[in-house]
């Protein structure tokens, strides 16, 4: 399967950097999980949660994936269709979100969303910062779509781990817009 040989280039990896959480998270996501991610070498699952307003158009939202191994790279990926767990079979864990999808799995992966998880083992996108937009979620099949009232976007986050395979997933985090 090839379907995350994520071969970064080294010049986007030495740009990353630590993010500290978005100082604006409060209260609970405003999305829902959806399937566990594997243990990884902190002893627990990776988490994948939406923050913000839940309006599309307010374009105001916060992805985090918290519960990473501290101080690894990792970006987060999206798609418009679930998946059951899939064994990805170079990687420490499975995938929750489905690569057949119409839009297949876009990444976020511009030098401002590709971050290291710093000492909190944490990875944060937020609208606000300009670091991510919900008219413009990225695909693997072209250009973006728009999150619109009613549809559901899938998130994950892949990480570098470092023992095993070298990679894992954090569960996911089901967000419908409004």
């Amino acid at each position: 399967m090839h379907l995350l040989a994520l071969a970064l280039p080294a010049a986007a990896l030495v740009a990353a950097t630590f993010t500290a959480p978005a100082p604006h998270l409060q209260g609970s996501p405003i999305s829902v999980p959806g399937c566990t991610g594997a243990v990884t070498t902190t002893g627990a699952p990776a988490i994948c949660e939406v923050y913000g307003n839940p309006v599309a158009s307010a374009n105001d939202a916060q992805l985090v994936a918290s519960g990473l191994p501290p101080n690894q790279f990792g970006i987060f990926m999206t798609s418009l269709v679930g998946a059951p767990p899939m064994v990805v079979n170079s990687g420490n864990g499975w995938l929750c979100i489905n690569p057949a999808g119409s839009n297949g799995i876009g990444r976020f992966f511009y030098p401002n969303q590709i971050q290291s998880s710093g000492p909190l083992g944490q990875l944060t996108l937020d609208t606000t910062a300009g670091q991510w937009d919900l008219s413009a979620l990225p695909t693997a099949t072209g250009g973006p779509y728009a999150a619109m009232p009613g549809m559901t976007s899938h998130f994950a986050a892949w990480f570098r781990e470092p023992v095993g395979a070298g990679w894992n997933f954090s569960g996911t985090a089901l967000m419908t817009w409004q």
